[in-house]
Protein backbone atom coordinates (compact mmCIF):
# COMPACT_ATOMS: atom_id res chain seq x y z
CA UNK A 1 0.00 0.00 0.00
CA UNK A 2 3.02 2.52 0.80
CA UNK A 3 4.29 1.92 -2.31
CA UNK A 4 0.92 2.23 -4.30
CA UNK A 5 0.56 6.23 -2.57
CA UNK A 6 4.27 6.60 -3.23
CA UNK A 7 3.68 6.38 -7.34
CA UNK A 8 0.26 8.13 -7.05
CA UNK A 9 1.76 10.88 -5.47
CA UNK A 10 4.44 10.65 -8.62
CA UNK A 11 1.96 10.42 -10.90
CA UNK A 12 -0.45 13.41 -9.94
CA UNK A 13 1.72 16.41 -10.78
CA UNK A 14 2.56 15.00 -14.52
CA UNK A 15 -1.17 13.80 -14.54
CA UNK A 16 -2.78 17.57 -13.98
CA UNK A 17 0.49 18.63 -16.23
CA UNK A 18 -1.02 16.33 -19.10
CA UNK A 19 -4.71 17.12 -18.61
CA UNK A 20 -3.48 21.33 -18.50
CA UNK A 21 -1.36 20.98 -21.71
CA UNK A 22 -4.50 18.75 -23.60
CA UNK A 23 -7.28 22.10 -22.94
CA UNK A 24 -5.23 24.10 -24.62
CA UNK A 25 -6.10 21.74 -28.10
CA UNK A 26 -9.48 20.26 -26.89
CA UNK A 27 -10.79 19.72 -30.31
CA UNK A 28 -12.58 16.41 -32.22
CA UNK A 29 -11.18 15.53 -35.44
CA UNK A 30 -13.75 14.67 -38.34
CA UNK A 31 -12.09 11.43 -38.74
CA UNK A 32 -12.85 10.33 -35.06
CA UNK A 33 -16.63 10.72 -35.94
CA UNK A 34 -16.88 8.22 -37.96
CA UNK A 35 -15.87 5.37 -35.13
CA UNK A 36 -18.53 7.30 -33.19
CA UNK A 37 -21.05 6.84 -36.06
CA UNK A 38 -20.45 3.19 -35.40
CA UNK A 39 -20.21 3.38 -31.84
CA UNK A 40 -23.42 5.09 -31.60
CA UNK A 41 -25.23 2.16 -34.39
CA UNK A 42 -24.14 -0.59 -32.07
CA UNK A 43 -25.38 1.29 -28.87
CA UNK A 44 -29.02 1.97 -30.55
CA UNK A 45 -29.64 -0.97 -33.04
CA UNK A 46 -26.87 -3.54 -31.60
CA UNK A 47 -25.43 -3.23 -35.21
CA UNK A 48 -21.99 -1.80 -35.60
CA UNK A 49 -22.25 -0.46 -39.01
CA UNK A 50 -22.03 2.63 -40.64
CA UNK A 51 -25.10 2.33 -42.89
CA UNK A 52 -28.29 0.48 -42.17
CA UNK A 53 -27.55 -3.24 -43.68
CA UNK A 54 -23.98 -2.77 -44.87
CA UNK A 55 -21.27 -4.49 -42.66
CA UNK A 56 -18.33 -2.82 -43.49
CA UNK A 57 -15.36 -1.95 -41.12
CA UNK A 58 -14.53 1.59 -41.85
CA UNK A 59 -12.54 1.85 -38.72
CA UNK A 60 -9.25 1.11 -36.88
CA UNK A 61 -9.88 0.60 -33.87
CA UNK A 62 -12.53 -2.09 -32.77
CA UNK A 63 -11.65 -2.02 -29.09
CA UNK A 64 -12.17 2.17 -28.64
CA UNK A 65 -15.16 2.06 -31.09
CA UNK A 66 -16.58 -0.97 -28.66
CA UNK A 67 -15.74 0.99 -25.14
CA UNK A 68 -17.08 3.83 -26.96
CA UNK A 69 -20.62 2.01 -27.26
CA UNK A 70 -20.45 0.49 -24.14
CA UNK A 71 -19.79 4.57 -22.56
CA UNK A 72 -23.26 5.41 -24.54
CA UNK A 73 -25.22 2.37 -23.75
CA UNK A 74 -24.44 3.81 -20.41
CA UNK A 75 -26.07 7.46 -20.81
CA UNK A 76 -23.26 9.37 -22.51
CA UNK A 77 -23.49 11.01 -26.02
CA UNK A 78 -20.65 9.05 -28.26
CA UNK A 79 -18.69 12.44 -28.41
CA UNK A 80 -18.73 12.68 -24.47
CA UNK A 81 -17.56 9.16 -23.93
CA UNK A 82 -14.58 9.17 -26.45
CA UNK A 83 -13.62 12.04 -24.61
CA UNK A 84 -13.97 10.47 -21.28
CA UNK A 85 -11.78 7.64 -23.15
CA UNK A 86 -9.51 9.89 -23.92
CA UNK A 87 -8.63 11.26 -20.49
CA UNK A 88 -8.87 7.85 -18.93
CA UNK A 89 -6.29 6.46 -21.65
CA UNK A 90 -3.97 9.38 -21.42
CA UNK A 91 -3.83 8.89 -17.68
CA UNK A 92 -3.19 5.34 -17.83
CA UNK A 93 -0.44 6.06 -20.54
CA UNK A 94 1.83 8.02 -18.46
CA UNK A 95 1.07 5.27 -15.32
CA UNK A 96 2.37 2.65 -17.89
CA UNK A 97 4.93 4.18 -19.03
CA UNK A 98 6.38 4.88 -15.54
CA UNK A 99 5.98 0.98 -15.19
CA UNK A 100 7.93 0.57 -18.69
CA UNK A 101 10.76 2.76 -17.66
CA UNK A 102 10.45 0.81 -14.28
CA UNK A 103 10.93 -2.70 -16.52
CA UNK A 104 13.42 -1.98 -18.50
CA UNK A 105 15.69 0.20 -16.20
CA UNK A 106 14.68 -0.65 -12.54
CA UNK A 107 13.19 2.47 -10.40
CA UNK A 108 14.93 5.45 -10.55
CA UNK A 109 14.77 8.19 -7.93
CA UNK A 110 11.76 10.33 -7.98
CA UNK A 111 13.24 13.18 -9.54
CA UNK A 112 14.38 10.73 -12.18
CA UNK A 113 10.97 9.23 -12.65
CA UNK A 114 8.98 12.35 -12.34
CA UNK A 115 11.28 13.97 -15.03
CA UNK A 116 10.36 11.43 -17.07
CA UNK A 117 7.12 11.72 -16.73
CA UNK A 118 6.87 15.55 -17.43
CA UNK A 119 8.75 15.15 -20.69
CA UNK A 120 5.84 12.72 -21.60
CA UNK A 121 3.27 15.09 -20.35
CA UNK A 122 4.93 18.77 -21.94
CA UNK A 123 5.08 16.76 -25.47
CA UNK A 124 2.59 18.59 -27.52
CA UNK A 125 1.74 14.91 -29.53
CA UNK A 126 0.48 13.45 -26.15
CA UNK A 127 -1.63 15.87 -24.72
CA UNK A 128 -2.98 17.43 -28.23
CA UNK A 129 -4.12 13.82 -29.10
CA UNK A 130 -5.61 12.62 -25.52
CA UNK A 131 -8.63 14.77 -26.30
CA UNK A 132 -8.68 14.62 -30.22
CA UNK A 133 -11.07 11.65 -30.43
CA UNK A 134 -9.26 9.23 -31.79
CA UNK A 135 -7.81 5.42 -30.16
CA UNK A 136 -3.79 7.01 -30.02
CA UNK A 137 -3.89 7.61 -26.18
CA UNK A 138 -5.81 3.94 -26.04
CA UNK A 139 -3.16 2.21 -27.61
CA UNK A 140 -0.73 4.15 -26.40
CA UNK A 141 -1.23 2.98 -23.23
CA UNK A 142 -2.52 -1.03 -23.30
CA UNK A 143 1.01 -0.73 -26.08
CA UNK A 144 3.44 0.45 -22.78
CA UNK A 145 1.50 -1.67 -20.20
CA UNK A 146 1.58 -4.59 -22.07
CA UNK A 147 5.49 -4.40 -22.85
CA UNK A 148 5.99 -3.45 -19.19
CA UNK A 149 4.91 -6.46 -18.07
CA UNK A 150 6.09 -8.77 -20.43
CA UNK A 151 9.90 -7.71 -19.80
CA UNK A 152 9.18 -7.02 -16.18
CA UNK A 153 11.78 -9.20 -13.98
CA UNK A 154 11.31 -9.58 -10.99
CA UNK A 155 14.42 -12.19 -10.63
CA UNK A 156 17.88 -12.42 -12.08
CA UNK A 157 17.28 -13.12 -15.87
CA UNK A 158 19.42 -16.55 -15.49
CA UNK A 159 16.65 -18.01 -13.19
CA UNK A 160 13.89 -16.87 -15.33
CA UNK A 161 13.77 -20.92 -17.30
CA UNK A 162 13.10 -22.06 -13.30
CA UNK A 163 9.83 -20.60 -13.43
CA UNK A 164 7.12 -23.10 -14.26
CA UNK A 165 4.09 -20.39 -14.32
CA UNK A 166 4.14 -16.98 -15.22
CA UNK A 167 0.87 -15.74 -15.25
CA UNK A 168 1.94 -12.01 -15.85
CA UNK A 169 3.47 -13.36 -19.10
CA UNK A 170 -0.04 -14.25 -20.08
CA UNK A 171 -1.59 -10.78 -18.50
CA UNK A 172 1.14 -9.36 -20.76
CA UNK A 173 -0.39 -11.13 -24.04
CA UNK A 174 -3.63 -10.42 -22.97
CA UNK A 175 -3.07 -6.92 -22.82
CA UNK A 176 -0.80 -6.97 -25.84
CA UNK A 177 -3.69 -8.32 -27.48
CA UNK A 178 -6.40 -5.29 -26.20
CA UNK A 179 -3.71 -2.98 -27.41
CA UNK A 180 -3.98 -4.71 -31.25
CA UNK A 181 -7.90 -4.32 -31.11
CA UNK A 182 -6.78 -0.86 -30.69
CA UNK A 183 -4.24 -0.75 -33.60
CA UNK A 184 -2.32 -3.15 -36.04
CA UNK A 185 0.62 -2.19 -35.14
CA UNK A 186 0.37 -3.64 -31.26
CA UNK A 187 1.58 -6.42 -33.23
CA UNK A 188 4.78 -4.46 -33.19
CA UNK A 189 4.79 -4.67 -29.50
CA UNK A 190 4.32 -8.45 -29.27
CA UNK A 191 7.28 -9.30 -31.37
CA UNK A 192 9.38 -7.12 -29.56
CA UNK A 193 7.99 -8.83 -25.81
CA UNK A 194 8.82 -12.26 -27.42
CA UNK A 195 12.27 -11.21 -29.12
CA UNK A 196 12.96 -9.94 -25.93
CA UNK A 197 11.76 -13.40 -23.88
CA UNK A 198 14.18 -15.36 -26.12
CA UNK A 199 17.06 -13.86 -25.62
CA UNK A 200 15.88 -13.26 -21.90
CA UNK A 201 14.79 -16.83 -21.05
CA UNK A 202 17.06 -19.50 -22.85
CA UNK A 203 17.55 -23.24 -21.34
CA UNK A 204 15.50 -26.02 -19.86
CA UNK A 205 11.71 -24.66 -20.41
CA UNK A 206 12.91 -21.44 -21.96
CA UNK A 207 10.17 -20.94 -23.95
CA UNK A 208 7.62 -21.38 -21.67
CA UNK A 209 7.55 -17.22 -20.49
CA UNK A 210 7.15 -16.08 -24.57
CA UNK A 211 4.98 -18.95 -25.28
CA UNK A 212 2.63 -17.30 -22.27
CA UNK A 213 2.90 -14.43 -24.18
CA UNK A 214 1.33 -15.92 -27.27
CA UNK A 215 -0.81 -17.76 -25.35
CA UNK A 216 -2.81 -14.17 -23.76
CA UNK A 217 -2.41 -12.90 -26.51
CA UNK A 218 -4.14 -15.53 -28.92
CA UNK A 219 -6.89 -15.48 -26.32
CA UNK A 220 -8.04 -12.20 -27.84
CA UNK A 221 -6.80 -12.79 -31.22
CA UNK A 222 -7.95 -15.36 -32.45
CA UNK A 223 -12.04 -15.33 -31.16
CA UNK A 224 -11.62 -11.56 -32.34
CA UNK A 225 -10.47 -12.68 -35.99
CA UNK A 226 -12.79 -15.60 -36.58
CA UNK A 227 -15.56 -12.78 -35.27
CA UNK A 228 -14.58 -10.52 -38.03
CA UNK A 229 -14.38 -12.63 -40.67
CA UNK A 230 -18.06 -13.80 -39.87
CA UNK A 231 -19.11 -10.55 -39.30
CA UNK A 232 -17.47 -8.07 -41.66
CA UNK A 233 -16.70 -10.74 -44.05
CA UNK A 234 -12.80 -9.58 -44.21
CA UNK A 235 -9.61 -10.57 -42.64
CA UNK A 236 -8.83 -7.00 -42.24
CA UNK A 237 -10.45 -3.77 -41.32
CA UNK A 238 -11.46 -2.01 -44.46
CA UNK A 239 -9.53 1.27 -43.98
CA UNK A 240 -6.31 -1.75 -44.36
CA UNK A 241 -7.02 -2.06 -48.48
CA UNK A 242 -7.78 1.85 -48.79
CA UNK A 243 -4.38 2.64 -46.68
CA UNK A 244 -2.30 0.43 -48.95
CA UNK A 245 -2.74 1.80 -51.81
CA UNK A 246 -0.18 3.47 -54.11
CA UNK A 247 3.09 4.00 -55.49
CA UNK A 248 5.31 2.60 -52.62
CA UNK A 249 8.03 4.93 -53.49
CA UNK A 250 5.95 8.00 -53.48
CA UNK A 251 4.24 6.94 -50.02
CA UNK A 252 8.61 6.96 -49.02
CA UNK A 253 8.79 10.09 -50.46
CA UNK A 254 5.71 11.61 -48.36
CA UNK A 255 6.64 9.37 -45.14
CA UNK A 256 10.30 10.79 -45.24
CA UNK A 257 9.17 14.77 -45.47
CA UNK A 258 6.52 13.46 -42.03
CA UNK A 259 9.60 12.35 -40.64
CA UNK A 260 11.88 15.31 -40.99
CA UNK A 261 9.21 17.23 -39.68
CA UNK A 262 8.29 15.19 -36.59
CA UNK A 263 11.70 14.39 -35.70
CA UNK A 264 12.41 18.42 -36.00
CA UNK A 265 9.55 19.46 -34.11
CA UNK A 266 9.30 16.50 -31.07
CA UNK A 267 12.45 18.24 -30.09
CA UNK A 268 15.99 16.32 -32.09
CA UNK A 269 17.90 16.54 -29.22
CA UNK A 270 16.17 14.37 -27.23
CA UNK A 271 15.43 12.15 -29.92
CA UNK A 272 19.54 11.52 -30.61
CA UNK A 273 19.71 10.98 -26.90
CA UNK A 274 17.14 8.39 -26.85
CA UNK A 275 18.49 6.75 -29.78
CA UNK A 276 21.84 6.60 -28.13
CA UNK A 277 20.85 5.41 -24.81
CA UNK A 278 18.86 1.90 -26.42
CA UNK A 279 21.39 1.74 -28.58
CA UNK A 280 24.24 1.16 -25.68
CA UNK A 281 25.46 -2.00 -25.00
CA UNK A 282 24.33 -3.91 -21.87
CA UNK A 283 21.11 -3.26 -19.67
CA UNK A 284 18.67 -5.72 -19.41
CA UNK A 285 17.09 -8.27 -22.36
CA UNK A 286 13.86 -6.22 -22.15
CA UNK A 287 15.96 -3.43 -23.81
CA UNK A 288 15.99 -4.98 -26.39
CA UNK A 289 12.22 -5.18 -27.16
CA UNK A 290 12.57 -1.18 -27.25
CA UNK A 291 15.41 -1.15 -29.87
CA UNK A 292 13.41 -3.76 -32.03
CA UNK A 293 10.32 -1.49 -32.06
CA UNK A 294 11.45 2.07 -32.02
CA UNK A 295 13.06 1.65 -35.30
CA UNK A 296 10.88 -1.10 -37.06
CA UNK A 297 7.71 1.39 -35.60
CA UNK A 298 9.04 4.45 -37.42
CA UNK A 299 10.11 3.00 -40.59
CA UNK A 300 6.37 1.32 -40.64
CA UNK A 301 5.18 5.02 -40.12
CA UNK A 302 7.72 6.50 -42.96
CA UNK A 303 6.54 3.84 -45.52
CA UNK A 304 2.81 4.26 -45.02
CA UNK A 305 3.98 7.74 -45.94
CA UNK A 306 3.33 9.44 -42.61
CA UNK A 307 -0.24 10.80 -42.27
CA UNK A 308 -2.39 13.56 -43.08
CA UNK A 309 -3.18 14.72 -39.75
CA UNK A 310 -0.93 17.11 -38.05
CA UNK A 311 1.27 16.27 -34.66
CA UNK A 312 2.57 12.63 -35.50
CA UNK A 313 0.27 10.52 -33.57
CA UNK A 314 1.57 7.58 -34.85
CA UNK A 315 4.83 8.36 -33.06
CA UNK A 316 2.88 8.77 -29.93
CA UNK A 317 3.14 5.06 -28.36
CA UNK A 318 6.71 4.64 -29.35
CA UNK A 319 8.05 8.61 -27.19
CA UNK A 320 8.08 6.47 -23.92
CA UNK A 321 10.40 4.13 -25.43
CA UNK A 322 12.75 6.59 -26.44
CA UNK A 323 12.58 8.47 -23.45
CA UNK A 324 14.19 5.33 -21.88
CA UNK A 325 17.06 5.51 -23.82
CA UNK A 326 17.23 9.59 -22.31
CA UNK A 327 16.72 8.30 -19.02
CA UNK A 328 19.67 5.78 -19.80
CA UNK A 329 22.34 8.50 -21.02
CA UNK A 330 21.30 10.40 -17.81
CA UNK A 331 22.35 7.39 -15.77
CA UNK A 332 25.39 6.90 -18.36
CA UNK A 333 26.30 10.83 -17.37
CA UNK A 334 26.02 10.81 -13.68
CA UNK A 335 28.23 7.56 -13.09
CA UNK A 336 31.13 9.59 -15.13
CA UNK A 337 30.51 12.21 -13.08
CA UNK A 338 30.57 10.61 -9.80
CA UNK A 339 33.86 9.31 -11.10
CA UNK A 340 35.42 12.73 -10.82
CA UNK A 341 33.70 14.83 -8.58
CA UNK A 342 31.68 12.62 -6.27
CA UNK A 343 28.08 11.00 -5.95
CA UNK A 344 26.24 13.80 -4.06
CA UNK A 345 27.46 16.47 -6.74
CA UNK A 346 26.56 14.60 -10.02
CA UNK A 347 23.43 13.66 -8.59
CA UNK A 348 22.83 17.25 -8.26
CA UNK A 349 24.38 18.60 -11.16
CA UNK A 350 22.10 15.49 -13.56
CA UNK A 351 18.71 16.20 -11.93
CA UNK A 352 19.45 19.94 -12.97
CA UNK A 353 20.23 19.29 -16.20
CA UNK A 354 17.26 17.13 -16.18
CA UNK A 355 15.11 20.05 -14.83
CA UNK A 356 16.41 22.01 -17.75
CA UNK A 357 16.15 19.84 -20.16
CA UNK A 358 12.26 19.07 -19.39
CA UNK A 359 12.26 23.46 -19.46
CA UNK A 360 13.61 24.12 -22.69
CA UNK A 361 11.50 20.93 -23.92
CA UNK A 362 8.35 22.22 -22.56
CA UNK A 363 8.52 25.70 -24.46
CA UNK A 364 9.99 24.14 -27.55
CA UNK A 365 6.93 22.12 -27.88
CA UNK A 366 4.55 25.37 -26.47
CA UNK A 367 5.75 27.02 -30.05
CA UNK A 368 4.95 23.53 -32.01
CA UNK A 369 1.75 23.40 -30.68
CA UNK A 370 1.04 27.43 -30.90
CA UNK A 371 1.80 26.52 -34.89
CA UNK A 372 -0.23 23.11 -34.90
CA UNK A 373 -3.06 25.04 -33.93
CA UNK A 374 -3.05 27.63 -37.15
CA UNK A 375 -5.60 27.11 -39.38
CA UNK A 376 -3.09 27.87 -42.17
CA UNK A 377 0.10 26.95 -41.38
CA UNK A 378 2.90 27.01 -44.51
CA UNK A 379 5.43 24.61 -43.91
CA UNK A 380 2.44 21.99 -43.10
CA UNK A 381 1.20 22.72 -46.43
CA UNK A 382 3.92 22.49 -48.18
CA UNK A 383 4.13 18.44 -47.06
CA UNK A 384 -0.03 18.26 -46.99
CA UNK A 385 -0.19 17.82 -43.36
CA UNK A 386 -3.43 18.87 -41.98
CA UNK A 387 -2.98 21.92 -39.06
CA UNK A 388 -4.99 20.77 -36.06
CA UNK A 389 -6.39 24.19 -36.33
CA UNK A 390 -7.90 23.43 -39.32
CA UNK A 391 -9.02 19.50 -38.17
CA UNK A 392 -10.83 21.60 -35.39
CA UNK A 393 -12.57 24.31 -37.31
CA UNK A 394 -13.80 22.52 -40.20
CA UNK A 395 -14.91 19.32 -37.87
CA UNK A 396 -17.23 22.47 -36.42
CA UNK A 397 -18.22 23.57 -40.03
CA UNK A 398 -18.92 20.28 -41.12
CA UNK A 399 -21.11 19.65 -37.77
CA UNK A 400 -23.15 22.49 -38.53
CA UNK A 401 -23.93 21.17 -42.05
CA UNK A 402 -24.86 17.53 -40.84
CA UNK A 403 -27.52 19.34 -38.20
CA UNK A 404 -28.76 21.42 -41.21
CA UNK A 405 -29.36 18.22 -43.63
CA UNK A 406 -31.06 16.05 -40.29
CA UNK A 407 -33.07 18.84 -40.19
CA UNK A 408 -34.64 19.15 -43.84
CA UNK A 409 -34.11 15.61 -44.58
CA UNK A 410 -37.62 13.14 -45.53
CA UNK A 411 -37.19 9.36 -44.76
CA UNK A 412 -35.32 7.63 -48.09
CA UNK A 413 -32.85 10.37 -48.46
CA UNK A 414 -29.33 9.98 -48.59
CA UNK A 415 -26.14 12.10 -48.91
CA UNK A 416 -22.32 11.14 -50.44
CA UNK A 417 -19.62 13.06 -49.29
CA UNK A 418 -15.73 12.90 -48.97
CA UNK A 419 -15.39 14.49 -45.00
CA UNK A 420 -17.17 11.56 -44.22
CA UNK A 421 -17.31 12.51 -40.01
CA UNK A 422 -18.99 15.13 -38.53
CA UNK A 423 -21.29 15.54 -41.41
CA UNK A 424 -22.98 11.94 -42.11
CA UNK A 425 -22.86 11.69 -37.90
CA UNK A 426 -25.21 14.27 -37.47
CA UNK A 427 -27.18 14.43 -40.81
CA UNK A 428 -28.31 10.75 -39.39
CA UNK A 429 -28.92 9.61 -43.06
CA UNK A 430 -26.86 6.76 -44.76
CA UNK A 431 -24.52 7.79 -46.60
CA UNK A 432 -21.46 6.80 -49.17
CA UNK A 433 -17.92 7.77 -47.97
CA UNK A 434 -16.66 8.77 -51.22
CA UNK A 435 -12.96 8.21 -50.33
CA UNK A 436 -14.10 4.58 -49.28
CA UNK A 437 -13.19 4.10 -45.91
CA UNK A 438 -16.66 2.77 -44.85
CA UNK A 439 -17.28 1.18 -48.64
CA UNK A 440 -16.13 -2.13 -49.23
CA UNK A 441 -16.01 -1.07 -53.30
CA UNK A 442 -14.47 1.90 -53.21
CA UNK A 443 -11.81 0.30 -50.61
CA UNK A 444 -10.61 -2.28 -53.14
CA UNK A 445 -11.63 -0.99 -56.51
CA UNK A 446 -11.88 3.01 -56.30
CA UNK A 447 -9.81 5.35 -58.70
CA UNK A 448 -6.35 5.88 -57.36
CA UNK A 449 -6.16 9.66 -57.10
CA UNK A 450 -2.52 9.97 -55.33
CA UNK A 451 -0.75 8.89 -52.09
CA UNK A 452 -2.34 11.61 -48.80
CA UNK A 453 -2.61 8.62 -46.16
CA UNK A 454 -6.74 7.23 -46.34
CA UNK A 455 -7.65 9.11 -49.23
CA UNK A 456 -5.96 7.16 -52.16
CA UNK A 457 -9.04 6.08 -53.65
CA UNK A 458 -12.18 7.72 -54.78
CA UNK A 459 -15.38 6.91 -55.94
CA UNK A 460 -16.10 6.15 -59.58
CA UNK A 461 -18.68 8.25 -61.27
CA UNK A 462 -20.96 6.16 -62.47
CA UNK A 463 -20.92 3.87 -58.60
CA UNK A 464 -22.00 7.41 -57.30
CA UNK A 465 -24.69 7.40 -60.42
CA UNK A 466 -25.70 4.14 -59.35
CA UNK A 467 -26.31 5.41 -55.68
CA UNK A 468 -28.57 8.57 -56.54
CA UNK A 469 -27.25 10.08 -53.24
CA UNK A 470 -29.78 13.04 -52.59
CA UNK A 471 -27.16 15.33 -51.26
CA UNK A 472 -23.95 15.01 -53.48
CA UNK A 473 -20.56 17.08 -51.52
CA UNK A 474 -17.93 16.43 -54.25
CA UNK A 475 -15.80 19.42 -52.45
CA UNK A 476 -16.27 19.80 -49.17
CA UNK A 477 -13.19 21.68 -48.85
CA UNK A 478 -14.75 24.72 -50.65
CA UNK A 479 -17.04 25.42 -47.02
CA UNK A 480 -16.59 29.22 -47.24
CA UNK A 481 -18.24 33.02 -45.81
CA UNK A 482 -19.31 34.13 -48.83
CA UNK A 483 -21.71 33.32 -52.09
CA UNK A 484 -21.27 33.79 -55.91
CA UNK A 485 -23.23 32.74 -58.59
CA UNK A 486 -24.10 29.12 -59.06
CA UNK A 487 -23.93 27.90 -62.08
CA UNK A 488 -24.45 24.71 -64.54
CA UNK A 489 -22.86 21.78 -64.14
CA UNK A 490 -21.93 20.20 -67.71
CA UNK A 491 -21.60 16.52 -66.01
CA UNK A 492 -24.12 16.46 -63.42
CA UNK A 493 -26.79 18.31 -64.07
CA UNK A 494 -27.94 16.20 -67.06
CA UNK A 495 -27.67 13.11 -64.36
CA UNK A 496 -30.23 14.84 -61.99
CA UNK A 497 -28.73 16.99 -60.15
CA UNK A 498 -28.59 20.97 -59.52
CA UNK A 499 -25.48 23.43 -57.90
CA UNK A 500 -27.27 24.53 -54.54
CA UNK A 501 -25.55 26.47 -51.62
CA UNK A 502 -26.27 26.48 -48.19
CA UNK A 503 -25.50 29.07 -45.81
CA UNK A 504 -25.78 27.80 -42.07
CA UNK A 505 -27.84 29.57 -38.92
CA UNK A 506 -25.18 29.85 -35.89
CA UNK A 507 -27.85 30.21 -33.38
CA UNK A 508 -29.53 26.51 -34.70
CA UNK A 509 -26.74 24.90 -36.54
CA UNK A 510 -23.95 25.15 -33.68
CA UNK A 511 -21.07 26.88 -35.52
CA UNK A 512 -20.04 29.85 -34.04
CA UNK A 513 -20.14 32.19 -37.07
CA UNK A 514 -22.45 31.69 -40.60
CA UNK A 515 -20.63 29.57 -43.53
CA UNK A 516 -21.81 28.58 -46.76
CA UNK A 517 -21.44 25.10 -48.61
CA UNK A 518 -21.84 24.80 -52.39
CA UNK A 519 -23.16 21.14 -53.13
CA UNK A 520 -25.25 18.82 -55.61
CA UNK A 521 -28.80 18.24 -54.84
CA UNK A 522 -30.82 15.99 -56.37
CA UNK A 523 -33.41 17.50 -58.57
CA UNK A 524 -36.63 16.26 -57.42
CA UNK A 525 -35.62 16.79 -53.84
CA UNK A 526 -34.89 20.41 -54.99
CA UNK A 527 -37.84 21.44 -55.92
CA UNK A 528 -39.41 20.24 -52.60
CA UNK A 529 -36.84 21.85 -50.65
CA UNK A 530 -36.71 25.44 -52.59
CA UNK A 531 -37.62 28.06 -50.28
CA UNK A 532 -36.13 25.88 -47.02
CA UNK A 533 -34.18 28.32 -44.46
CA UNK A 534 -30.42 29.03 -45.56
CA UNK A 535 -30.62 27.16 -49.16
CA UNK A 536 -30.10 29.19 -52.26
CA UNK A 537 -31.09 26.37 -55.48
CA UNK A 538 -29.31 27.68 -59.11
CA UNK A 539 -32.17 29.18 -61.06
CA UNK A 540 -30.67 28.04 -64.45
CA UNK A 541 -30.25 24.87 -63.91
CA UNK A 542 -31.72 22.85 -67.25
CA UNK A 543 -35.22 20.90 -66.45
Amino acid sequence: MGKTRVDLALLLPPWALLLWHARRFDFLCDDAFIALRYARSWAETGAPVYNPGERVEGFTSFLFMGLVAGLTRLGLTPPGAATVLGVASSLLFLGASLSLLRAALGRRSPVTELTFLSLLALSAPVAAWSLGGLETPLFAALSALGLALSIHEPSSVGKFHTLRRDPRAVAAGLVLGAATLARPEGGLFLAGAVVAGALAWRGPGGWRRPGALGLGYAAVMVPFEGWRWWYYGAPLPNTFYVKSTGDAGALWARGVEYGELALRELNPALVALGALGLAAPGGGAGLWALRLIVPVGALYVLRIGGDFLDLYRFFVPLWPLVLVGVVRCQDALRGRLAAKVGDARAAVFVLALGAGAAVGHGWHQHQVGRRAMQVAEPERAARHIEPLGWTREYALRWAAVGRWMAEVARPGDTMAVGAAGAMPYFARMPSLDLFGLCDAYIARHGVQIGTRPGHQRYAPRWYILERQPTFLVLEPEAVGPGSSALGVDPVWNPQGWVWAELRTDPSRHGHVRPLSLRFLLRRDRAMTLAGAPGLRIAEDNPR
